[in-house]
């Protein structure tokens, strides 16, 4: 069904759909890391060709991307294979989130000084990204 390392897409029956890396897989649970939920943005326009998507960390404040996350497999309606175009915008996605969470392209993190938060406040860059299908 799938290998480990290969990037899939989920759609779980909430309907959330996401899109991550295999790391194992078993009747009883669906290891991923790096998993994305793919947010459809805008208005799906009919006669329009493309439908337009925001890929955000599934889980909202985890410390590193590449942690693995165990799925139920009850949970998946389908698993599939990504358009090679939505697996391209996913790499550099995960890139991006990883650089933001303060790790380097080898993996490693990164030293650099904490900015103390003021007050009960914590800081959170909002970069949206648009990801389309062509």
């Amino acid at each position: 069904m799938t290998e480990e390392g290969e990037i899939v897409q989920i759609r779980l029956i909430s309907g959330d759909e996401l899109i991550c890396t295999v790391v194992s897989h078993d009747d009883s649970a669906f290891m991923v890391h790096s998993m994305l939920h793919m947010i459809p943005y805008g208005e799906l326009d009919i006669y329009e060709e493309m439908e337009s998507y925001i890929l955000r960390p599934y889980v909202t404040y985890t410390a590193d991307l590449k942690q693995p996350i165990s799925l139920n497999p009850i949970s998946v309606v389908l698993v599939s294979s990504p358009s090679p175009s939505i697996r391209a915008q996913y790499l550099v996605s995960c890139s991006e989130i990883q650089k933001q969470l303060g790790f380097g392209d080898d993996g490693e993190k990164l030293e650099k000084e904490e900015e103390s938060p003021v007050g009960n406040v914590i800081s959170m860059t909002s970069r949206k990204q648009v990801l389309t299908e062509d």
